[in-house]
């Protein structure tokens, strides 16, 4: 799937999804919460063993209002979990995975997997930024160090001086 296919449709979602109503906007993010968990339970093997979710999925029910009450999973715990946390079907639209590790800093490196989905989703938080704000120079200077679609260049923000 070409760049354009995928980012101008998330731009198109960060569009439409801002000027929301509250109401609204809290029913849109509950369904895509709701499907996050039950994905969690379905392909998850550390979320599907343990009752981590429950605040939020009691039986069939899903309910945002127990969001606060689930346990954060903290540094210590997450290398013993290890791949536990990695899906073992991510959805398709996620895009291919790429494992990356920290540096160290906190004395041991930490594993992780990142979605080309999260790649798609900062560039068009990105350029949804530029479009708020008019940040003409910025553009011009990131469209330098990081490459940059031919029609998505084309929907920046025109401005006089460069």
């Amino acid at each position: 799937m070409d760049f354009d296919d995928r980012i101008l449709p998330f731009l198109e979602v960060l569009r439409r999804t801002q000027y929301m109503a509250r109401a609204e906007l809290a029913a849109y993010q509950d369904r895509l919460l709701e499907r996050l968990v039950r994905h969690a339970v379905a392909t998850t093997p550390f979320y599907r063993e343990t009752v981590r979710l429950a605040p939020v999925l009691k039986g069939d029910v899903f309910d945002r209002s127990g969001w606060a009450d689930i346990p954060i999973i903290k540094r210590a715990e997450a290398p013993a979990i290890g791949e536990r946390l990695y899906s073992e079907a991510p959805p398709e639209e996620a895009g291919d995975y790429v494992e990356t590790q920290t540096a160290g800093s906190t004395r041991t490196p930490m594993r992780q997997r990142g979605s080309a989905l999260t790649g798609i989703a900062s560039q068009a938080l990105q350029f949804r930024q530029y479009e708020d704000f008019s940040l003409a120079k910025m553009v011009r200077d990131v469209a330098v160090t990081q490459p940059m679609s031919a029609s998505l260049h084309n929907q920046l923000p025109r401005t006089t001086g460069w």
